[in-house]
């Protein structure tokens, strides 16, 4: 009984720093294409076999800035570039 009241309070002692490592903020992306002529860029992920816009940069002094309020999950991202949707593939991830 004592070693499982050690073991709960060995990891109570961690468990709010480990909270306290987690990602809380938003996100933001900064792209730079040369030799682009369009003037918008479509951010896009994938889930399961189909993929989804999540969302879109219009060019500012020449960037493209993706900017969002929640945290990006891990994963495959695209970076579509319209019109033709070429695509680049962009990988998030993140540590705890």
């Amino acid at each position: 009984m004592r070693f499982i009241l050690n073991i709960i309070f060995f990891l109570s002692l961690f468990i709010p720093s480990i909270s306290a490592t987690t990602p809380t903020g938003g996100y933001k992306i900064e792209v730079e294409l040369q030799h682009n002529t369009g003037d918008s860029l479509l951010l896009g992920y994938y889930y399961g076999k189909a993929q989804y816009l999540k969302d879109t940069a219009i060019i500012d002094k020449g960037k493209f800035i993706f900017q969002g309020d929640s945290a990006l999950a891990p994963g495959v991202y695209l970076l579509v570039i319209p019109p033709d949707n070429n695509f680049i593939h962009v990988i998030s991830y993140f540590t705890v």
